[in-house]
């Protein structure tokens, strides 16, 4: 996935499922729940890359980016990286990180 369409997913945070498939950054997905009558879903798009939703509305409301393997069969993001949020970071400093990095709303 190219680094515009993560910036345009992040642009979604908010909106429904709907307007962001109209956009076409993906093939149409099935939805996921982690636990039946879960309050959320999430959709795996791209290996490394988690889109979760209300359940209730299909609202996004967090972009997963995982970058660094932190278990064996962990799928890691491998697409470019949004330069508005990683200016002063690097792929290479996360890949010292041991944990995904998580996009909500605009926080780290």
């Amino acid at each position: 996935m190219k680094k515009d369409d993560i910036d345009k997913i992040v642009g979604f945070l908010g909106r429904p499922y709907a307007e962001l498939a109209a956009e076409n950054i993906f093939p149409e997905v099935e939805f996921s729940e982690i636990y039946p009558g879960s309050e959320s879903v999430y959709i795996l798009p791209e290996e490394g890359l988690g889109l979760d939703f209300l359940a209730e509305n299909k609202v996004l409301k967090a972009l997963h980016i995982t970058l660094k393997e932190t278990y064996e069969g962990t799928s890691v993001y491998k697409g470019e990286l949004p330069e508005i949020f990683f200016r002063e970071w690097t792929r290479r400093w996360f890949s010292t990180c041991s944990v995904s990095l998580s996009l909500l709303g605009l926080r780290f």
